[in-house]
């Protein structure tokens, strides 16, 4: 079972709202701020994974236990 969710707010500039809808146009798809803002803190988290681990901060046991909570996409990809 999943843990519940955090709320959590955020107040957007108009830029970056601006920002948000273009990525909404590029996908085929229709999807929500929810769903793209969720995929680029994936990304965030991959990218933070990859650099603590290559700066040796984070061993390799947690490397991989962290990497179990990105989508597979995203481990296939920091693992090639």
């Amino acid at each position: 079972m999943k843990p519940a969710p955090s709320q959590i707010t955020i107040t957007l500039t108009k830029m970056q709202a601006a920002k948000v809808r273009l990525m909404q146009k590029a996908i085929s798809e229709p999807t929500t701020y929810h769903k793209i803002l969720g995929g680029l803190i994936d990304l965030g988290f991959a990218t933070a994974l990859e650099t603590l681990y290559a700066d040796g901060e984070l061993d390799q046991e947690n490397y991989l236990r962290e990497q179990k909570q990105l989508p597979e996409y995203l481990r296939r990809s920091i693992t090639s």
